[in-house]
């Protein structure tokens, strides 16, 4: 019997229907429910999302895509610590009020001693004029990172890694202790198998305005973002918020009509359909500035349902936490291979001129202006640095606007010919390593520090006006705070900002 199901013979044609309980796990990778082609049951339904397009025990390890040999997937992975939705019952139901202006918002509660501020964005309310800047929270990163425990369980790894002892938020001793919560996208089950999926029906306790990450010394992802938004009020900017999710809905609608549109500092995670938006508003003469770094980097897709759940596979070969196993590198919500981007020929230097090359935490560093950047001298506007001098070596958590994980142009991957690298990162260390999707066998004996670990800030302009700018650093807007914004990081983005939102003229050589 097991000889004829492993060469494909249907389970009902070998079994019969009668008496018999043939679930098809894995048939629909997609979906949770889970059919029975026998008689007994009516089917089921999978519980927080175990593991679909994986191999089932009669892979013939000739084919990868589990769309072409649907027969060899019949499997889903249940791991013990799987999690989709926590099932909480709603407590509090909060009303917007109408009038309420696009921004992150949170609400407070207290317990005692104890307050906490759970964070929310009033994305523009149907039908208002579209602000001139809008300004994209990449929550599927957010999302990514979710309960991410490692700040507290490999607390003293981490001394080497900074060279210092950095501390740990407390939140992150309490994660540690609570398994139950979930996992984040760069953990592992208890088996040892990566974990696929992240969801936002749980209880996430380090997306929040005052989350300390050892990585910086201080403000990463949300935190951070908000310091940009904060930089945004504090300029009396009209702008709007919204999310990785609102591009996903809506693709390009959801930028149109914006005349700038700003990334937070550290957009990793996108689905095509976002990439493909991102692409139609520089077509169509719409502005982008790209301030963080390491961006658009992972293939991600979300799954319907109320948990928006988003999925990864991770390939071997890159910067990852963990490698998807054998035969599982396809998404089970498209099917699309999962990885990098520029794996599938999408490198971030095609669309935005940069891409991630290397990362490290021990400091940041500053930016060399380039002989190139004469041809945008407007972007240097108020700033005391020639050609050839240094800005932006200082500045809080790491201390410097370039640093954490940082991207670099280059040609050979897509950044386009007539893009203007102003400014390129120097006076980095050695623990600032170049990525693992740049390294290759090499016989050569090194004779310095490797070109590709740098940071640039680029900028090129579209046919019909639309522009791109990139700074290639997570570091970047945290840099922007250096002295309440009375920094040469803080004038350059502002240029940039004004220049965008109010002259249609080219950016480059004007």
């Amino acid at each position: 019997m097991t000889e004829r199901l492993a060469a494909g013979e249907d389970a009902i044609a070998v079994l019969g229907s009668d008496s018999v309980s043939a679930l098809a796990l894995g048939r629909d990778p997609a979906d949770v429910a889970v059919a029975d082609d026998g008689a007994l049951t009516a089917g089921g339904v999978a519980v927080n999302r175990p593991a679909s397009a994986v191999p089932g025990p009669f892979w013939r390890c000739r084919e990868t895509d589990f769309r072409r040999v649907p027969d060899e997937y019949d499997a889903l992975h249940l791991h013990e610590d799987d999690l989709d939705d926590a099932g909480w019952e709603t407590d509090v139901v909060l009303t917007v009020p109408g009038d309420a202006a696009s921004g992150a918002y949170a609400l407070k509660i207290r317990a005692g001693d104890h307050v906490d501020r759970i964070p929310f964005v009033v994305t523009p309310a149907e039908g208002t004029p579209p602000a001139p800047v809008l300004v994209v929270l990449p929550t599927w990163t957010y999302l990514a990172y979710a309960n991410w425990r490692t700040y507290a369980e490999f607390e003293e790894e981490r001394v080497a890694l900074y060279g210092e002892r950095r501390g740990v938020d407390t939140r992150d001793r309490w994660l540690a202790s609570h398994p139950e919560l979930g996992k984040s996208l760069y953990d592992v089950h208890t088996d040892g198998s990566g974990v696929m999926y992240s969801s936002r029906l749980r209880p996430i306790v380090n997306i929040r305005p005052d989350y300390f990450t050892p990585t910086t010394r201080g403000l990463r992802h949300f935190a951070q973002d908000l310091s940009l938004l904060d930089w945004l009020d504090r300029r009396g900017e009209d702008y709007a918020v919204i999310t990785d999710d609102e591009i996903e809905d809506r693709g390009p609608d959801a930028l149109a009509g914006h005349r700038v549109v700003i990334t937070g500092s550290h957009p990793e995670y996108s689905s095509a359909r976002m990439l493909d938006a991102y692409a139609a508003h520089v077509d169509s003469g719409g502005r982008l500035m790209y301030l963080g770094g390491n961006g658009f980097y992972h293939v991600t897709a979300r799954h319907e349902g109320p948990s928006g759940a988003i999925e990864i596979r991770r390939a071997r070969g890159s910067q990852t936490a963990w490698a998807s196993g054998a035969g599982e590198e396809h998404l089970s919500g498209t099917g699309e291979p999962g990885g990098l981007w520029r794996w599938r020929g999408r490198a971030p230097q095609r669309q935005f001129g940069v891409g991630m090359t290397a990362q490290g935490f021990d400091k940041a560093s500053g930016y060399r202006r380039t002989p190139q950047s004469r041809s945008a001298e407007w972007v240097f506007e108020g700033v005391d640095v020639v050609v050839g001098e240094v800005f932006g070596d200082t500045g809080p958590g790491l201390g410097g606007a370039a640093g954490d994980e940082i991207d670099r142009a280059d040609v050979a991957l897509g950044t386009p010919a007539d893009a203007v690298v102003l400014a390129s990162s120097v006076g980095h260390s050695a623990k600032i390593a170049l990525v693992p999707d740049d390294k290759t066998i090499s016989y050569a004996v090194p004779t310095g520090p490797d070109p590709r670990v740098r940071s640039d800030i680029v900028i090129f302009g579209r046919p019909g006006g639309g522009a791109v700018f990139t700074v290639g650093s997570i570091a970047w807007s945290t840099a922007m705070t250096h002295k309440g914004g009375d920094n040469d990081v803080s004038r350059i983005t502002a240029n940039v900002l004004d220049r965008f939102r109010d002259h249609p003229e080219p950016v480059v050589g004007a």
